[in-house]
């Protein structure tokens, strides 16, 4: 007898061909075939269609016209007969996509092979066996036969998504005193949405075992403002009083989170959509062995490039891969990006990475670890320009160059200690022309460790360590043997002839091809008045004695080169007496302050060129009458201002320069005597 029953689609191939163009395996497809009345079983068979593809999907549900088993009689029908006598299948043909709609029982009908779904009522098909919503009243998928009879329904598929919790909120429902959390969600393709969660399940830390084995919790939530429940569950349970306590506030609920959960912005979920339109945020994590959460995996690795197997994890160039980047902070906030593919992703360290399987391979990946090329040790040639610092985002901003590249390196915090090592902070302004070592993550010092060094080594860069964490040389430095950097004073017999720079009979060449181009600022000329810092390849090989990068700079005062003088004032207090006339006081002692300069260590000497006096105006209230006659004496009880000049004097006037206005210098004489 041949009969229709309703199947689910669990696996689909298409045809294959030898290198001759013979076809080598048909099209298949293997489905579920609900044949067996009051149980929700299924008969596995498997159908092949030559060299022509089946239009279905996995997860579509489809009508087969089947025989069914021998011993039935052409009254009653049976099971699938799925296997002939001689080890062959019986025919079975699928005859189209079952048509299905959305919703719930009206009526309840008991032994009347009908329903009555949404008002409508509906003739069960012959084959009425998959039926998961019984005497429910929810809503279902309905499924009909090419008849329009009822042959089937199921649970409404949950639309499942995954991706990140940014923040979360607790909004409560004043009618009825029920409440759900809102949550800003990015998904692993980079959107981001707005989400109702009803339920939220979470690996704790300790007593859950987190990230080891998945324990289900009820997934409760509750509202709660105290500091100890919010962001927390309580101790792990199977009661049905277990609860996720959530704020009102988006705000405390990241302050609690750092010390509580830890799930915002850090783990994957795996979203689905309830029958009421909320969400339920299960964690991804695990070590996929829970029958429920099988698919979900979390664990410590390393993530790299172009690679196929990393650990459990087996990625293809259909992975999606969700990146955090960011430090959490307002100068650095996290931010979230999408990439398709094992190939088109950077290399990362070790951290925790979220993952979701499917048919033996990672569709989903959380990567929140740093690229592996993002911390780096550096060579950091400060040329004495302008840093500045962002009273926004607290970041200093270093303008110089590294690596040989004009660009500038950061720093979070106005009193960071790297920044200190290589500018004064106050000005901004530090040792122009000096070389330094750094170790960068992300381009950024870091704000609690030692990561700037003045570079003074003879020997190879080798790198650099900061709090323990490896920083691997950067890329300029790669595969190349034995790098060092000097500072050389050029001589007048110094040459550059051929691209080849020769100082006291060592030789350096400049190099420039597809795989190795020196960077130069600046020009191999008057080679006795420069300055020349330079790294270059010390070791043997091909390129020895090549240049990488090099800063050359003009010995002679330049605008950078200068100390600059920020102020000057009396060594002492300027007094005067009744005694003595205006053009008698002259200052000869002066205190100065740098801002910036050579690393010579010469002393600034200044002399007074000007003094210019002023008195007290009829009204007392401003000194803006000035003294003409400097032969003039003072007067006694009364008090006076005066305007100095200044200049550069001595064999190192060429040494420095002034700010401007840095030069005049505005002082008092109080009640003269």
């Amino acid at each position: 007898m041949i009969d229709t029953f309703l199947a689910k689609v669990t696996y689909v191939a298409d045809m294959t061909y030898d290198a001759q163009g013979h076809l080598k395996t048909p099209a298949t497809i293997t489905l579920e075939v609900y044949d067996a009345k009051n149980s929700t079983a299924a008969t596995p068979l498997t159908l092949t269609n030559g060299e022509d593809a089946y239009p279905y999907a996995v997860g579509d549900y489809v009508l087969l016209n089947a025989f069914t088993l021998p011993t039935n009689d052409s009254k009653v029908s049976g099971a699938v007969a799925y296997t002939g006598t001689e080890g062959t299948d019986y025919y079975g043909e699928i005859v189209a996509k079952a048509e299905s709609f959305t919703g719930a029982q009206s009526v309840i009908y008991w032994n009347n092979e009908q329903h009555n779904v949404a008002g409508t009522v509906y003739d069960d098909a012959v084959k009425f066996v998959l039926d998961e919503a019984g005497n429910s009243t929810g809503n279902r998928t309905w499924f009909l036969d090419q008849y329009g009879n009822l042959i089937g329904n199921v649970e409404i598929a949950a639309a499942t998504s995954y991706g990140v919790i940014n923040s979360i909120w607790w909004v409560g429902n004043t009618a009825d005193g029920s409440g759900v959390a809102k949550a800003n969600v990015t998904y692993v393709d980079g959107t981001t949405a707005v989400l109702d969660i009803s339920t939220l399940i979470y690996n704790g830390a300790a007593a859950e075992n987190r990230n080891t084995t998945y324990i289900a919790k009820g997934g409760k939530l509750s509202h709660n403002t105290a500091a100890l429940k919010v962001m927390s569950g309580d101790t792990y349970s199977t009661a049905p009083t277990s609860y996720f306590y959530i704020d009102d506030y988006i705000d405390q609920n990241a302050r609690a989170d750092k010390t509580g959960a830890q799930i915002l912005n850090d783990d994957m979920f795996q979203f689905s959509t309830q029958t009421d339109g909320t969400v339920k945020a299960v964690e991804v994590s695990g070590a996929g062995t829970a029958a429920a959460y099988k698919n979900l995996h979390s664990e410590n690795l390393a993530i790299y490039k172009d690679t196929q197997i990393t650990s459990g994890l087996v990625a293809n160039s259909n992975t999606v891969y969700l990146i955090r980047s960011g430090d959490d902070t307002t100068a650095s906030p996290y931010t979230f990006k999408s990439v398709t593919g094992f190939d088109k992703i950077d290399r990362y360290q070790n951290d925790e990475v979220d993952y979701v399987m499917s048919d033996d391979f990672a569709k989903y990946v959380f990567i929140k670890a740093d690229p592996t090329e993002s911390k780096v040790t550096s060579v950091f040639f400060y040329a004495g320009e302008q840093a500045s610092f962002n009273n926004e985002t607290g970041v200093w901003t270093t303008p110089g160059y590294l690596d040989g590249e004009k660009t500038a390196i950061y720093a979070v915090g106005w009193n960071n200690s790297n920044v200190n090592t290589i500018i004064d902070t106050a000005t901004g302004r530090g040792n122009a022309n000096t070389i330094y070592s750094v170790a960068l993550s992300n381009g950024y010092l870091d704000k609690d460790y030692t990561s700037a060094w003045v570079y003074t080594s003879t020997d190879p860069i080798r790198a650099a360590s900061v709090n323990g964490v490896t920083y691997p040389l950067a890329a300029a430095y790669m595969n190349r043997n034995d790098v060092k950097v000097l500072t050389i004073q050029g001589f007048s017999s110094d040459t550059f002839e051929g691209n080849v720079y020769t100082h006291n009979d060592a030789k350096y060449s400049v190099v420039s091809n597809a795989d190795f181009a020196s960077k130069i600022n600046s020009e191999f000329t008057n080679l006795g008045d420069k300055v020349i810092y330079l790294a270059y390849i010390s070791g043997s090989g091909e390129y020895s004695g090549s240049i990488l990068h090099a800063n050359i700079v003009d010995r002679a005062t330049t605008a950078d080169e200068l100390r600059e003088i920020s102020a000057v004032k009396p060594n002492g207090t300027v007094t005067a007496a009744s005694s003595q006339s205006f053009k008698d006081i002259t200052i000869s002692n002066w205190d100065v302050t740098y801002t910036d300069g050579l690393t010579s260590g010469s002393t600034a000497t200044v002399k007074t060129v000007n003094i210019e006096w002023y008195k007290l105006n009829e009204a007392g209230t401003e000194y803006n009458v000035k003294v003409v006659d400097t032969n003039a004496p003072f007067i006694a009880g009364n008090s006076y201002k005066f305007v100095a000049t200044v200049e550069l004097t001595g064999s190192n006037a060429d040494d420095f320069t002034f700010a401007d206005g840095a030069n005049v210098y505005t002082g008092y004489v109080n009640n003269v005597q």
